[in-house]
């Protein structure tokens, strides 16, 4: 995972039970981490709303799944 604030490496510290930056020394819990990581994740796929373009993504994928993956 890379950090919010300066995108360097997280680390989880096992002493702390936290996830530290490497860079710039950002510490977050477990919680705090996956919080993060369902706001960039939801960041990412705003833009497939519409349920009829989920079901049109999924149709494609197991379309592309069932087939012989040359492409």
């Amino acid at each position: 995972m890379k950090c919010p604030e300066c995108a360097g490496e997280m680390r989880f510290d096992r002493n702390l039970h936290m996830y530290v930056c490497t860079r710039c020394g950002l510490a977050l819990t477990s919680e705090d981490r996956d919080k993060i990581l369902l706001e960039q994740r939801s960041k990412v796929y705003s833009d497939i709303d519409s349920e009829e373009e989920r079901k049109r993504r999924r149709k494609d994928y197991l379309k592309w799944w069932l087939s012989d993956k040359k492409e």
